[in-house]
């Protein structure tokens, strides 16, 4: 039973307290009743790392950085350029596509022609006029020309 009666002493049920204590501002009581921002510019906001290292550090991080940076541009420019050159060509393959597209329907039209062309009955030769001349020059002279007779 003691057992019991030490374990609830330890739990701490005041959750004020573990409220500051988890947004890292501490004690309410530090900051003005009109400052309310105050705390970003406290000493605990600025983040570790940065307090750890000197300023030789801090001056080779940012000359990695520099160089990453120019090799980031250096890359996008590469890209830039390569996405214009396709640009250029997806064009030309548009412009070739459509080309190919109008010459085929084009094609598909004139076999169409020729087909209706094939399916038509059978007519009467079409006579020129030197056709006629001499069938009018034998009719003329009593000759039939046609296989009635």
């Amino acid at each position: 039973m003691q057992q019991e009666d030490a374990d609830e002493e330890e739990v701490d049920y005041d959750f004020d307290e573990q409220a500051d204590d988890l947004t890292g501002r501490g004690d309410a009581e530090d900051l003005a009743p009109d400052d309310l921002y105050g705390d970003l510019y406290a000493e605990e906001s600025i983040s570790h790392e940065l307090k750890s290292l000197n300023l030789e550090q801090l001056q080779q991080r940012v000359a990695e950085l520099m160089k990453a940076n120019r090799q980031l541009e250096q890359t996008l420019q590469s890209v830039s350029a390569e996405r214009n050159e396709l640009r250029g060509e997806n064009a030309v393959l548009i412009r070739n596509i459509s080309c190919i597209f109008k010459t085929a329907r084009m094609e598909l039209d004139r076999k169409d022609q020729e087909l209706h062309k094939l399916r038509q009955p059978p007519g009467p030769p079409p006579q020129t006029t030197l056709g006629r001349e001499i069938s009018q020059a034998y009719t003329h002279a009593g000759i039939c020309l046609s296989d009635d007779v």
